[in-house]
C-alpha cells in the first residue's frame, strides 16, 4: 500500500511541474501557449498590439502577429529561416491568403482564405516549381461538401509521394475550370465544376502549354 501511494504522489507532483513549464498568453478571442519543450525567443510590444516568437523542439520558428487583441498573422520558419507556411487570420477565422513553401524554398500551394473557408483561385505545385493544378473554390457554406479531397501526386527517387489537401481547402466546393499538369508542365486534364459538382472531365494532353 505504501509502494502505491508513493507512486501516486510521484505521478501528482511531475503533473505540477509539467503545467508549471507551461506559459500562456491569454488574447482577447484566443490564447498562445508555449509547451514544455517549446521556448519564448521574444515578445515584442503587447498583447493587444504586438509579436511573439517561439522555438520549437525541431530549432523552427512560429511567429504570431497581434493586432486589436486577435492574431491576425501565423509564420512558420525552419531552422535555417526559411518560410514554411503563412497564414493570415480575421476575428478567430483564416482569412486572406495562405502561403506554403517546400523545404527547397519553392512554392507548394497559395490561395486565400473567406471567414475559414477556401476562396478564389488556389494553386498547386510540384516541388520543381511548375504548377500542378490550379483552379476556385466556392466559400458558399450551403454547398459544402463533407468528404472532398484534393490529391497531390509528387514524383521522388523512391516513386511517387501523395498528399490530401482537404485540411486546406476546408471543403469548399470547387467552382468552375481546374486545370491540371503533369510533372513537366504540360496540361493534362481539365475539370469543370457547378458548386461542386463535376459536369465535364477532358484528359489528355489537352492544351499544350
Amino acid at each position: 500500500m505504501k509502494k502505491k501511494t508513493i507512486l501516486i504522489v510521484i505521478f501528482i507532483i511531475s503533473i505540477i511541474k509539467i503545467n508549471a513549464q507551461e506559459d500562456i498568453f491569454i488574447l482577447k478571442n484566443d490564447s498562445i501557449v508555449i509547451n514544455i519543450n517549446d521556448s519564448l525567443v521574444y515578445k515584442k510590444g503587447n498583447l493587444i498590439n504586438g509579436e511573439i516568437k517561439i522555438k520549437n523542439s525541431f530549432n523552427c520558428y512560429l511567429i504570431y502577429l497581434i493586432n486589436n487583441g486577435d492574431i491576425v498573422k501565423k509564420s512558420y520558419y525552419d531552422f535555417d529561416n526559411k518560410p514554411l507556411y503563412i497564414e493570415n487570420y480575421k476575428n478567430g477565422e483564416l482569412n486572406g491568403e495562405y502561403l506554403e513553401w517546400y523545404n527547397n524554398k519553392n512554392i507548394r500551394l497559395k490561395g486565400n482564405y473567406n471567414e475559414g473557408l477556401a476562396d478564389s483561385t488556389w494553386s498547386f505545385y510540384y516541388s520543381n516549381g511548375k504548377v500542378q493544378c490550379t483552379g476556385n473554390f466556392l466559400p458558399e457554406k450551403s454547398k459544402l461538401i463533407p468528404n472532398f479531397e484534393l490529391i497531390q501526386n509528387e514524383k521522388s527517387i523512391d516513386g511517387v509521394v501523395t498528399s490530401s489537401f482537404n485540411e486546406f481547402t476546408n471543403f469548399s466546393p470547387p467552382h468552375g475550370e481546374w486545370i491540371f499538369y503533369n510533372y513537366d508542365g504540360v496540361k493534362n486534364k481539365i475539370l469543370k465544376f457547378n458548386k461542386g459538382v463535376l459536369i465535364s472531365i477532358e484528359v489528355g494532353d489537352v492544351v499544350p502549354r
